[in-house]
């Protein structure tokens, strides 16, 4: 995991508007879906300088910790995101997931039960629907294919 402080935002001629951190988030997790983890690490790195208080950043650098097989730094990033953003259910959701690819299957029913209801949000609910599908096969983590799970389509974009 990524240990080091965000970086400040880059200089730029303009403000970033929300539009192209919407954009720059789509790419990010494109990036993360096609395997270039490299260039999604640039991009979600770059989106927490500029929108730390938001939770998408933290949710790009988790699937890439998921993707790395490191799904105990993905739980830890999301972890310490929600007090920053404590109402996001996004943090909780993709935390459900980063618990199913730990084997924490307890921990992440647990949160399901917690917060399953709450999505009305249609890619939050299909994704609260696949992980507890998954956690009703008790699926090794490395046999899922993360990259279906909705990642962008629905997301909180609170500028």
């Amino acid at each position: 995991m990524d240990t080091s402080p965000p970086l400040p935002p880059p200089p730029c001629s303009g403000s970033v508007t929300p539009t192209l951190v919407k954009l720059l988030a789509e790419i990010g997790f494109l990036a993360i879906s096609q395997g270039q983890l490299a260039d999604a690490r640039i991009i979600f790195t770059t989106l927490r300088a500029f929108r730390p208080d938001q939770d998408f950043p933290a949710i790009g650098m988790a699937l890439i910790a998921i993707a790395e097989n490191a799904p105990h730094n993905a739980i830890t990033l999301l972890q310490e995101q929600i007090p920053r953003v404590p109402d996001s259910r996004n943090l909780h959701a993709f935390l459900g997931l980063a618990l199913l690819f730990a084997g924490r299957h307890d921990d992440s029913r647990r949160l399901l039960r917690q917060h399953a209801a709450l999505p009305d949000e249609p890619a939050l609910q299909a994704l609260w629907t696949a992980i507890d599908r998954k956690l009703q096969q008790v699926t090794s983590p490395a046999s899922v294919d993360w990259t279906r799970f909705p990642t962008h389509d629905k997301m909180e974009h609170n500028p």
